[in-house]
């Protein structure tokens, strides 16, 4: 995860920072991403599905955050359980 000010990167597949696009197009794990966002969005998570953006603003309470980085483990969590 990368992020500059109110926008975040998410990406899987990574050990360490992605530094430009053919690391990015080595390694990701876009099938996990997908899975991702389609469960936060079943979740009532809005994801961007295919630039792996979130965007954040004043409007996001922290509750909202909160909110939402538990559902994200949740997710995560789940997938992974599958994958076993």
């Amino acid at each position: 995860t990368r992020h500059t000010g109110a926008v975040v990167t998410m990406y899987f597949g990574f050990d360490n920072d992605v530094d430009d696009l053919r690391d990015w197009i080595a390694h990701a794990d876009v099938d996990f991403y997908q899975k991702f966002v389609e469960r936060m969005e079943r979740y009532g998570v809005r994801m961007t599905s295919k630039r792996g953006r979130i965007y954040l603003s004043t409007q996001h309470s922290n509750e909202d955050i909160a909110r939402t980085l538990d559902i994200a483990d949740q997710v995560i969590g789940e997938i992974l359980a599958e994958e076993r």
